[in-house]
Formats: structure tokens, sequence, C-alpha cells
């Protein structure tokens, strides 16, 4: 009987074991996609990209702000 709990008990236990280890490959799988995106982001030539594409955005967004004519107060 008691040999049968342990053996019981260990299958639990390996069970258990498996399932970390599936999850621990998810998470090494998870953070090698971020480290990936991690040095896209870094890389030079990303950076001047979303430099230029956030400029455009600012420019636009200047453009629908009403401007003030200087002369009006004069």
């Amino acid at each position: 009987m008691e040999n049968e709990q342990v053996l019981k008990k260990l299958d639990m236990i390996i069970e258990v074991l498996k399932k970390i280890d599936e999850n621990m490959e998810k998470l090494n799988k998870m953070i090698e996609e971020q480290q990936k995106k991690t040095e896209e982001m870094m890389d030079p030539k990303h950076i001047i990209k979303r430099s230029i594409e956030i400029q455009k955005e600012l420019q636009k967004e200047i453009a629908k702000e009403p401007t003030r004519d200087m002369g009006q107060y004069t």
C-alpha cells in the first residue's frame, strides 16, 4: 500500500514538473521575442524612422491649431 501511495505522489510530482517545464519554455520564447523587439527598437534606423513619424504627427497637430494673426492687435 505504501509503495502505491508513494508512486502516485511521484506521478503527481512528475506531472507538476512537466507543467513547470512547459511554462518555462513558453516564458523563454516570450523573453526571446521581447529581446528581439527591444533590439529592433534600439536600432538607429528604427529610432530615426520613428522620430520622423512623430515629427509628422506633431506637424499635423500644429496645423490643426488656429493661428494667431499678430497684426490684429496693432
